[in-house]
C-alpha cells in the first residue's frame, strides 16, 4: 500500500472508528465493526476488528468460505474503502492489559482507497456552532394532516442532503426509502424549512440509528437555498479551522 493508503487505515485504527463490513457479492449483507489494531506478522499482518452487531452464524459462514468482503469507514468528507476477507474469530482478544473482547481477523487489505459517493460533500456539524435542525415525518394514521417530529441530532449537512443520528428505535427502522420528510434549519435566529425525503435508515449499533436525508431541490425557493448556502459556508469555515495545523 502507498503511504496515503496506509495513513487512511492507521488513522481509522488509532481512532477506533466504526465501519461497515459487507460481502462483495452481496452488498446488502452488512455488519458494523470497530477497527481495533493491526495484526502481528505471525497473524499475517491483517487487521483486528470488533463486530458490533455480530450476526454470528452469518459471519462464521463468511469465515468458513473465505468470502471476499469490503470494509468502509468515514474519512473526512468522504469514505475510505478496502477489500479483504474474514479469516478467523478470537473469542479472547486482549485489546490491552485490562480489556478482553471478541474480535475477528481480517486479511491484510490489498488496497485502501478514498471514495466520494456524494454529489455534494457533507460537512460535520460540531457542537456549539449555533446550528440545529428539526426533522419531521408524516403521521402514518393521518398522512395528509399531521407531521411528527423525529428528535434526532443533525450529524452532517450538504447542499444535497443531511445525516441524522437517533437513539435506537424499532419504529424508525420501519420507515422506507422515499418517505417524505420536512427539515427545518435553525441558524442565527433564522428558521428555514427544506422539503426532503428519506433515502436510508440504518442501525449503526444496538443504541444508534442513522437516517440519510436527501433534499427535494425542486421544492427550494431562492431564500431557502441562499440560507442553506450560508450555513454551509460557516460549516466549511469551521471545518478548515479544525484541520488547520497547530503551531
Amino acid at each position: 500500500m502507498t503511504g496515503c493508503q496506509t495513513d487512511l487505515l492507521d488513522r481509522a485504527i488509532a481512532g477506533r472508528l466504526e465501519g461497515a463490513l459487507a460481502a462483495v457479492a452481496e452488498p446488502g449483507r452488512t455488519w458494523v465493526v470497530k477497527l481495533l489494531a493491526r495484526a502481528s506478522e505471525a497473524d499475517g499482518g491483517g487487521v483486528w476488528v470488533q463486530p458490533i452487531d455480530d450476526k454470528r452464524r452469518e459471519l462464521d459462514k463468511l469465515i468458513a468460505a473465505a468470502t471476499p468482503v469490503e470494509v468502509a469507514w468515514p474519512a473526512d468528507n468522504s469514505r475510505a474503502v478496502c477489500n479483504t476477507a474474514v479469516l478467523r474469530r478470537n473469542k479472547h482478544y486482549w485489546l490491552n492489559d485490562e480489556v478482553m473482547l471478541e474480535a475477528v481477523l481480517l486479511a491484510a487489505p490489498v488496497d485502501v482507497r478514498n471514495e466520494e459517493r456524494r454529489a455534494s460533500p457533507r460537512l460535520p456539524v460540531p457542537d456549539g456552532c449555533n446550528l440545529r435542525a428539526q426533522l419531521f415525518r408524516q403521521s402514518t394514521t393521518v398522512p395528509t394532516a399531521n407531521w411528527l417530529e423525529i428528535h434526532a441530532k443533525l450529524w452532517n449537512l450538504s447542499l444535497g442532503g443531511a445525516c441524522f443520528m437517533h437513539p435506537f428505535e424499532h419504529a424508525l427502522l420501519a420507515m422506507k426509502s422515499g418517505d417524505p420528510l420536512k427539515l427545518v434549519l435553525h441558524f442565527r435566529d433564522k428558521k428555514t424549512p427544506l422539503p426532503a425525503r428519506l433515502v436510508s435508515v440504518q442501525s449503526i449499533s444496538s443504541r444508534i440509528v442513522k437516517l440519510g436525508v436527501q433534499f427535494e431541490q425542486s421544492g427550494f425557493d431562492p431564500t431557502a437555498r441562499a440560507e442553506l448556502e450560508t450555513v454551509l459556508a460557516e460549516l466549511t469555515r469551521r471545518d478548515a479551522l479544525r484541520h488547520r495545523p497547530r503551531r
